[in-house]
């Protein structure tokens, strides 16, 4: 149960983060601090890497709680 508790108050600080740093990218670009292109990929880049953190948290939990448990 603590794992599913702590995944799921993970998964929402990360996903945050995730659209606080889109939100940087479109004041970003409606700047021109940053081309269309750059704000794909950095865009497309937080998505992946957020993604991916987010469904490796419960795994790295599970293996911490089961170490120290």
């Amino acid at each position: 149960m603590e794992i599913i508790l702590t995944s799921i108050f993970s998964v929402i600080i990360i996903f945050t983060t995730f659209l606080f740093l889109i939100k940087a990218y479109i004041i970003a670009y409606k700047r021109k601090e940053i081309s269309r292109n750059k704000f794909i990929f950095l865009s497309t880049i937080s998505l992946l890497i957020s993604v991916i953190v987010a469904s490796v948290l419960p795994f790295a939990f599970h293996a911490l709680y089961s170490y120290l448990y």
